[in-house]
């Protein structure tokens, strides 16, 4: 599975030389696959202002236009992960959009491998620790579509919140 999500594809030409001089230019001198995905997260989340009016985005067309939303962000993300070695892949689900509108909203995000582990991140949100708002879907994308018929019919209830200083 690690190898399937390194490979650059039409949808996300990972060995393209713009998408890897770019990924190369947000990681820097980092050394670790950990620093790099820090690095990378961050990158990503400065780099695309967020435009939830925007048409889905081809890889070179976020990084001319450097606008988008959640899909923009995570596609953009997982180009420069496998360009730099970094075995990634998109995920959706649902997100907690927070108190002030006490509801969840449809969300795209990444998962990485670092050390053999699949690890959630949010370059979104630039989050390199993904938190308990974000409930993923299958990664069988027909079974997300299945999910998604029946959000409107959905409740969920926050039974409890609990943060950490």
């Amino acid at each position: 599975e690690s190898k399937k999500n390194l490979a650059a594809t039409i949808d996300i030409p990972a060995n393209h030389p713009q998408v890897i001089r770019l990924a190369h230019n947000a990681v820097g001198d980092a050394g670790t696959n950990s620093e790099k995905l820090s690095r990378l997260v961050n990158f990503v989340y400065q780099y695309i202002e967020d435009d939830y009016t925007a048409n889905p985005l081809t890889v070179m067309d976020i990084i001319e236009k450097k606008k988008g939303d959640c899909s923009e962000h995570s596609k953009l993300f997982t180009a420069m992960a496998r360009a730099m070695g970094i075995p990634c892949r998109t995920v959706g689900g649902l997100v907690y959009l927070g108190d002030e509108f006490q509801e969840f909203g449809l969300h795209a995000w990444n998962e990485v491998v670092i050390d053999g582990i699949w690890i959630p991140v949010d370059p979104t949100w630039g989050q390199t620790l993904v938190d308990a708002t974000h409930i993923r879907f299958s990664v069988d994308i027909s079974k997300e579509w299945e999910i998604m018929t029946v959000i409107p019919e959905m409740k969920i209830e926050v039974l409890h919140v609990e943060h950490k200083k």
